[in-house]
């Protein structure tokens, strides 16, 4: 019971890591939050989701009496709106941050706001499609999110619940669906030795983010395992 229902918490807070990092590859100007911000915010949000979820299911899960298991269910139903509203809060600002950067590519805007040192990964159609994999991943483990909350609403006892039918379609599968989509395209291969950099919101070697407070600045160790000395020593390609 209690890994059924935590799993999906760990898989968005991954997608939350990814995004973030997608919108320093891409362009933070377009952006209404800076992009370390979505991970402490969202991730917060899913932590406490990952803690009402997990308190649920074991009280349900141990409870001696209908009573307790309605308690422990009840806790369960909380951790899973709130993921529910989280997520949609995240998905709401990735949509507002995908037409941002597409006025800013029709104005002719975006060119010149983009971080230099990702541009090799930006012209990489596998990073296209991984952005494309991650919104999927997204939308599936929403899906599932919405009818876990339906699910439990009535208890173990309740139709939705006892309907096999429903619970084959959007249990299982969905999170296999979004965890395949997220193994395929997965960020550790799409961004390479720029996972680091992009982390910390570094655009170029030797130069920090616009806003000091969203980026650090890489140790030399750091420093050694990335892309940066291929950017930029003279007659070196990327």
């Amino acid at each position: 019971m209690i890994p059924l229902t935590i799993a999906p918490a760990l898989l968005t807070a991954g997608i939350y890591l990814c995004l973030g990092r997608v919108i320093v590859a891409i362009g933070s100007e377009n952006s209404r939050l800076k992009p370390k911000m979505y991970t402490y915010i969202f991730v917060g949000c899913d932590v406490l989701s990952l803690v009402l979820q997990a308190i649920g299911g074991g009280m349900a899960a141990t409870a001696r009496d209908s009573k307790g298991s309605r308690r422990g269910v009840d806790i369960m139903i909380a951790g899973l709106i709130s993921q529910v509203i989280t997520m949609t809060l995240f998905l709401a600002l990735w949509c507002d941050f995908a037409l941002r950067t597409r006025r800013a590519r029709l104005s002719g805007s975006l060119s010149r706001t983009q971080p230099q040192l990702y541009d090799q990964l930006r012209s990489n159609k596998n990073f296209n499609l991984f952005q494309w994999s991650l919104f999927a991943a997204t939308i599936l483990i929403y899906v599932r999110c919405i009818y876990r909350v339906a699910e439990l609403w009535e208890g173990f006892s309740g139709r939705l619940a006892n309907d096999e039918v429903t619970f084959m379609i959007f249990e299982g599968p969905l999170i296999i669906l979004a965890v395949t989509a997220l193994t395929a395209f997965h960020p550790g291969r799409v961004f390479g030795d720029l996972w680091a950099p992009a982390g910390k919101g570094m655009r170029s070697m030797g130069k920090l983010t616009d806003d000091v407070e969203s980026s650090v600045q890489l140790t030399e160790t750091e420093w050694n395992s990335t892309a940066y000395q291929r950017v930029e020593q003279p007659g070196r390609t990327v």
